[in-house]
């Protein structure tokens, strides 16, 4: 039986407006908490898509593959950005040594590479 393979995925999380309960709480109280609403278009649309290739990579090897997702806002992400030298988001690094920046790369190559590994 191979190895499992790691697939670190760095890219934002559109949680909803707030960082701890406290803020979420006045949020909702002055009824302006729009979750993922009050993110603009684009990076809905990149969540999303950076969601569904992790989806696809995770349907393709199953129980083959490990996925951590950091947001590069906290400080396992900002470490992982830093280690990786990652300036664009979404990221996914294999535990393989391959890197793939930006959805463009990661849709043309993360798929193919795990195959590969598999």
């Amino acid at each position: 039986m191979s190895k499992p393979i790691l697939l670190e995925v760095i890219a934002p999380i559109l949680d909803r407006i707030g960082l701890c309960f406290s803020c979420q709480v006045v949020l909702q109280g002055a009824g302006m908490d729009r979750g993922r609403d009050a993110y603009p278009d684009e990076w809905r649309q990149d969540f999303e898509a950076t969601l569904a290739l992790v989806k696809q990579a995770v349907a393709a090897c199953g129980s083959g593959l490990t996925v951590r997702w950091s947001d590069p806002r906290s400080l396992r992400g900002f470490w992982l950005a830093l280690r990786h030298r990652i300036r664009r988001y979404p990221a996914f690094v294999l535990s393989t040594g391959e890197k793939f920046v930006g959805l463009e790369q990661a849709t043309a190559g993360l798929l193919a590479s795990l195959a590969r590994s598999s």
